[in-house]
Formats: C-alpha cells, sequence, structure tokens
C-alpha cells in the first residue's frame, strides 16, 4: 500500500485536553519541521485546509523561532533507498520517496537557510537511527517544538520517543496536516494525553516572543473596546483566545484594525475574523516590523 491520493479535509475543532503542565521556553526548546518534502506533500489537494494552514503556520514558527534564537531542525527521507534500507516500511509503504529533487526536496515555503541541520531520517521517528536526542541535548535543550506531516504516523512517534528520552514533546495543532480530520484529530488526542503538550501556533510564538510595547499597546485597546481592562490584558495573555468569543463586534473589530493601519500595520478583517485571535495579530505586527506603536 502507498501513499493515499488528494488528500482534502478541514480539521476538526480543538478538543484536545493537556495532562502535561510544560510551559515552552525559548532557552530550552528546539523546533522540528518534519518531513515537508515534496514526495509528502503532495498527496494533499490544492485546496486542502488543513494543508495550507499547516503550511501558513510552520512559516509562522520558523520565523518566530529564527527571530528567538531556537534551533531549527528539518527531518528529510533520503530518496531511492534500498529495500534493506526501509525495511519493514517497504511492506507498508512500498518503495518510497525517490531521488528526484521534486520529490526529497523541502517546500520552498518553508526552505531551510544556510546553517539550519536536516536531518536524514529513515523510520516513523524522527529519533530512530539519528543523532537528535544527541543534538538537542548538545544544545542546551530540552524540549521539542514538533510541526509539519503526518500527524498520526511520524509526528506522534516523534512526541512519544522525545518523551521516552526525558525531552519534552510540543506539538502545534494548526501547523500539523495528516490524511483525514480523523487522523489529525486523533494524534493530537494522543500527544495531549499521554506524552507532551499540544498548543496553538500563536501560543508558541507567544511563548518564543518576549514581551513588548505593542503587547501592552494592544491589551490596552482591547481592554478599552472590551470596556474591561481585565479582559484585555487576559486575551494577550492567553493568544490563542477569541477576542470575539470574548465580546468584541465587527464594528469594534473594524476601529482596532483602523488604528493598527494608522500605525503602519495593515491587516485584513475577513483574516482577522477567521483567526480572531490576539497571537494572530501580534505575529501580523512583527511581520510589518513595526518596532513600537
Amino acid at each position: 500500500m502507498t501513499l493515499p491520493q488528494t488528500v482534502s479535509y478541514t480539521p476538526d475543532e480543538p478538543t484536545w485536553s493537556n495532562r502535561l503542565p510544560w510551559r515552552l521556553d525559548p532557552a530550552r526548546s528546539v523546533l522540528l519541521v518534519h518531513d515537508m518534502q515534496r514526495y509528502f506533500t503532495r498527496v494533499f489537494a490544492p485546496d486542502c485546509v488543513a494543508y495550507t494552514d499547516a503550511v501558513r503556520h510552520c512559516a509562522v514558527l520558523l520565523d518566530a523561532a529564527r527571530r528567538a534564537g531556537v534551533p531549527v531542525v528539518y527531518t528529510a527521507q533520503p530518496g531511492d533507498q534500498p529495500a534493506h534500507a526501509r525495511g519493514l516500511l517497504a511492506d507498508r509503504w512500498g518503495p518510497g520517496i525517490g531521488a528526484d529533487p521534486d520529490q526529497t526536496d523541502i517546500v520552498t515555503a518553508l526552505a531551510p537557510r544556510p546553517g539550519e541541520t536536516v536531518l536524514t531520517k529513515h523510520r516513523y521517528s524522527a529519533f530512530a537511527r539519528t543523532d537528535l536526542a544527541e543534538r538537542v541535548r548538545a544544545a542546551g535543550r530540552d524540549q521539542l517544538m514538533v510541526c509539519g506531516i503526518y500527524g498520526h504516523i511520524g509526528i506522534a512517534a516523534t512526541a512519544t520517543d522525545a518523551f521516552m528520552l526525558d525531552i519534552a514533546p510540543f506539538v502545534a495543532a494548526d501547523a500539523v496536516a495528516d490524511f483525514s480530520a480523523a487522523d489529525h484529530t486523533r494524534a493530537l488526542h494522543h500527544v495531549a494525553a499521554t506524552c507532551g503538550v499540544v498548543l496553538t501556533t500563536a501560543d508558541a510564538v507567544s511563548a518564543w516572543t518576549p514581551p513588548s510595547a505593542w503587547d501592552d499597546w494592544l491589551a490596552t485597546r482591547l481592554g478599552r473596546l472590551l470596556d474591561d481592562e481585565a479582559a484585555g490584558a487576559a486575551l494577550v495573555a492567553e493568544p490563542s483566545r477569541s477576542v470575539f468569543d470574548a465580546g468584541l463586534d465587527s464594528v469594534r473589530a473594524f476601529d482596532l484594525l483602523d488604528e493598527l493601519a494608522d500605525l503602519g500595520v495593515d491587516v485584513d478583517f475577513v483574516d482577522f475574523a477567521t483567526s480572531g485571535s490576539t497571537g494572530f495579530l501580534l505575529t501580523r505586527i512583527a511581520r510589518a516590523g513595526v518596532a513600537t506603536p
């Protein structure tokens, strides 16, 4: 059996429940971009929401990690592996990835930069037959932030192995794609229940980004628009929460975006309404490169 064809799905609403109290720390973590090679990504239909969201959020994580000095590691399987090297993978998935760069290359949007590690990977887990654990420890780190594909296979296996090696795994729910919504959800539930912490890209970016004047500005503006100073501060402190669930209506949302535009940060209302989080706004602010409000 080979890879599925034309995968297209929208992820389920978040339902995971973390059992572990860990917090992502920029001084302790490594970002792992898992298996984002063209051979593996070609299974996704062009309109697959889960995949396009995963690529976009992986790019956000890469940007945040690089800004924070968090080491970045990629996994990539070698092309044209002989049968003895593939072992039991050949029984399950056939001959696997070919040698053509159109199959082996990391997708362009997430391409490694000079100096970033591309780890040759042979099995589901990024730790199997590699020196990933040694690299993490040599960097003085003990946390692994994982994004990429496929959730219920390599990402779940990597997170489980990290836990067994006393490296705390974190998985970005919206920076992962899989064969189906059910597989995607199953992978997140497995990690949250047994071995790691599931979070959103906005949560990770917030953890890797030191508090800034923009945090204070956004907390103050939201507090004013909601007529509740504490609510504004809470929304910035928990960047994955929806400002609309907290009571912000569309009229006041437009007022907020107009203020941001006046300061040099252009945010499309539809994009904001889709995400609805302060993490989304802070990421757009960081991308705009406007130093202070």
